[in-house]
């Protein structure tokens, strides 16, 4: 008997800084999935690099052998991975042919993937908040975590605009359900770039943690008490901590080890019952709320992200099977492919202002043809506004104008602040383009 491999399902990491042309247009600005496919296998004919380069998609090694005993394979592809299952191909009355699980797969088994980091670059070129309070790393599911999820992504919704919140450049924000934008200041205060797309990876994902970490306080003033309370999806209570210092706090020591039993993520499994909320409370009227997931086996450093796939979760659009317990990847009776189904995570790169600045470090002198797109200040040369990072270079736009220059793109993705602005710092020789006294 032939031994028959089917695709449970895909996962396409959709990151900007790799799916950006030349030109400018990524591929967040197409509408419907079969156009971003099409752009995937295009970008691969050209033998374009992807984010495969940066990050490897593998089992947990904790739960290889429950995946080996169900006969499930991870594959690496472009720009992401794929599952696939041993089946046996059965011909239907009707001459539509189906797959069905050699080793049937339960309801209640998560197939959970590791995102890890071949290197540090992704950290560099990725749009994330720098000063997070808390050490958590991104969760992806085709379940819904916190929100009902839009098939085909992964991600959870980015949040509405709040008054009350402090945003960090690059930071994203819906205005609504096709309008969202990046937060950034310049020199008149507060401004929101508009981007083309929709449910782009958000702060809202950053979920996994371990049981013991630091919640980070930054530069917060004036906080000498402070109160954690973590609570389950009832609102029933966990675990309280309360902290007291003479002197300000920088950061707070959480320990929850000792709930171990009732908060670990299982190593093959996940429900609602997984998603706990810390909610914190401090001097100085702080307060801010948080949603977590828990695993010390899957949460590390050197994890980017981790994506959990239940075959049927809560919307119908997500499921592996048909209800007759057949993978969704069939022939039609009239020979026409049905295809497993690819699921999207969008990640925007990060967002920044351009500072070009002598490679010896004399003061770059003024060009009138850099005049709206650029500000000369203090010898150096910065962007009117920040630009997403990307692979390609690709032309910049004047300010108010459809006009467009070359200019050399940031090579060194370090995070430099210039008052509160974040930029990458780009060196260039004295040249007609920026001339020295």
């Amino acid at each position: 008997m032939a031994i028959i491999y089917k695709t449970l399902f895909e996962v396409k990491l959709l990151h900007e800084f790799y799916l950006t042309r030349k030109d400018g247009n990524t591929i967040f600005a197409l509408p419907d999935q079969p156009a971003r496919l099409k752009f995937l296998l295009d970008e691969y004919t050209r033998g374009r690099r992807s984010i495969n380069d940066d990050i490897s998609f593998e089992f947990p090694q904790n739960t290889i052998s429950v995946y080996d005993a169900h006969q499930l394979k991870i594959l690496p592809t472009y720009s992401g991975c794929r599952v696939v299952a041993r089946v046996d191909a059965i011909r239907l009355s009707d001459k539509s042919v189906v797959y069905k699980p050699v080793v049937p797969i339960s309801d209640d088994l998560s197939i959970n993937i590791l995102l890890a980091k071949r290197n540090r670059a992704i950290e560099g070129y990725t749009n994330a908040r720098l000063n997070n309070p808390l050490p958590a790393v991104y969760y992806f599911s085709n379940e819904n975590v916190q929100a009902v999820k839009v098939f085909p992504f992964l991600t959870n919704t980015i949040t509405s605009f709040n008054f009350n919140y402090t945003y960090e450049q690059g930071e994203l924000v819906a205005f609504g359900p096709d309008d969202i934008r990046g937060f950034y200041q310049d020199s008149t205060g507060d401004q929101w770039n508009s981007f083309s797309g929709s449910a782009y990876a958000n702060e809202g994902d950053r979920l996994l943690l371990p049981l013991k970490f630091y919640y980070s306080l930054g530069g917060t003033s004036g906080i000498t008490d402070i109160d954690f309370t973590l609570k389950d999806k009832n609102d029933a209570v966990v675990k309280s901590i309360s902290l007291h210092e003479e002197n300000e706090m920088e950061k707070a020591f959480l320990d929850f080890s000792d709930k171990s039993d009732v908060l670990t993520l299982p190593e093959t499994g996940f429900s609602s019952d997984s998603v706990f909320s810390l909610e914190v409370s401090g001097s100085n009227g702080f307060l801010r709320n948080h949603s977590a997931i828990f695993s010390n086996l899957f949460y590390s450093k050197d994890i980017w992200a981790m994506v959990g796939i239940k075959p049927t979760p809560s919307a119908t659009d997500f499921h592996l099977f048909s209800t007759e317990g057949y993978l969704i990847k069939k022939i039609n009776p009239d020979g026409s492919p049905v295809n497993h189904p690819v699921y999207e995570i969008p990640v925007k790169g990060r967002f920044v202002y351009w500072r070009f600045r002598n490679e010896q470090g004399v003061k770059l002198d003024h060009n009138s043809d850099l005049d709206g797109y650029l500000d000369l200040r203090n010898g150096m040369y910065t962007s009117l506004r920040p630009h997403t990072i990307t692979r390609s270079y690709f032309l910049i736009q004047k300010e108010g104008s459809t006009i467009t220059k070359y200019l050399p793109n940031p090579m060194n993705y370090d995070l430099v602040k210039d008052e509160e602005k974040f930029c990458f710092d780009i060196r260039v020789p004295k040249s007609s383009l920026f001339p020295i006294p």
